[in-house]
């Protein structure tokens, strides 16, 4: 079974990054750290977790969705967190984007990212019925 690489206009990274935004194999998705970057490759929500936040989970699920995937596919989220003092917003912003829906298993780490300006990172699985 061949691996598909997954894109979408949706949001656009900066040039030159080695990796995919996603790739499906098999009914797998697997969705690389993404942040909150838009369709015109601007960053969005500088020194704002929530804003962040909402458009990473927002690009993410771009990605699932090209695979002809939803929000409801999404098992498993990791979230890369610059600082912990954000923890609460981070959790106010993730309920608010899934709503009621049953959450996905999850892993929050506070750690270094790659760019000062990201509060956050964000990568996902989901796999499709």
């Amino acid at each position: 079974m061949a691996k598909e690489v997954l894109d979408t206009a949706e949001f656009k990274l900066p040039l030159g990054l080695p990796f995919s935004k996603g790739i499906k194999k098999g009914n797998h998705i697997f969705v690389s750290g993404s942040a909150s970057f838009n369709e015109r490759g601007e960053f969005v929500g500088e020194d704002d977790i929530y804003k962040q936040t909402q458009q990473t989970l927002k690009n993410i699920l771009a990605v699932i969705k090209s695979a002809g995937g939803n929000i409801e596919d999404v098992v498993k989220i990791n979230i890369y967190l610059k600082s912990k003092s954000d923890w609460g917003i981070l959790n106010q912003a993730y309920k608010d984007f899934f709503g009621n829906l049953p959450m996905p298993a999850r892993t929050t780490i506070e750690t270094n990212l790659t760019q000062d300006n990201f509060l956050v990172e964000i990568d996902a699985e989901a796999i499709l019925e």
